[in-house]
């Protein structure tokens, strides 16, 4: 069935909020690099 986790957190916005931050930076790292 996939990963539920994944699917939990995609629906849960709390945890969408808390996961934003971390891609925001990672995707900084990535242009910053480039």
């Amino acid at each position: 069935r996939g990963f539920p986790s994944d699917s939990a957190s995609y629906s849960d916005p709390n945890l969408i909020s808390q996961r934003l931050p971390v891609v925001v930076q990672k995707t900084q790292k990535l242009t910053l690099s480039s």
